[in-house]
């Protein structure tokens, strides 16, 4: 086990058959797996407020789920929410699909950045277009005062 998480190839995926109960060949067709990926301050006070989103937003859920939230540097943790369920049983599907909802929502109320969107969430409702992003970054980069026809871009 110990040589799976310091990098070495495991043939048989010992580790990830420990942790999801299938295959990685077969999970799909055993098990559907949902994921939440933002971005939370490495403050007491955001990694408390994520916590307790995360709690709201996962009461009344009906499959368990797996929670982490990995340090990456001295500023921002990844915090890890998967939402597994059974693909076989239409309530549990649908529960998995409006958690996750509930968790891009209010996480996006409070301004936590998901890093890692899908299909039904390429931003949240709050953040800004792409589009505008890339136009801020420009402009903050090429006219960092803003003096260049303030406000035209």
């Amino acid at each position: 086990m110990q040589q799976a998480y310091a990098g070495d190839p495991d043939p048989h995926d010992t580790l990830f058959l420990r942790k999801t109960g299938h295959c990685a060949r077969c999970l799909d067709q055993a098990r559907g797996l949902l994921l939440f990926l933002p971005i939370v301050p490495f403050e007491g006070a955001a990694v408390r407020r994520a916590a307790a989103l995360t709690r709201e937003c996962l009461a009344g859920a009906t499959t368990p789920p797996g929670i982490t939230m990995n340090v990456l540097d001295s500023d921002a943790l990844d915090h890890v929410v998967t939402l597994g369920f059974p693909p076989e049983n239409p309530t549990a599907v649908r529960d998995a699909h409006r958690t996750l909802d509930r968790l891009h929502e209010a996480f996006a109320r409070e301004g936590f950045t998901v890093y890692r969107t899908d299909i039904d969430h390429p931003t949240t409702p709050t953040a800004p277009k792409p589009e505008a992003l890339l136009r801020g970054r420009l402009e903050g980069a090429l006219d960092p005062h803003g003096v260049l026809a303030p406000g035209r871009h």
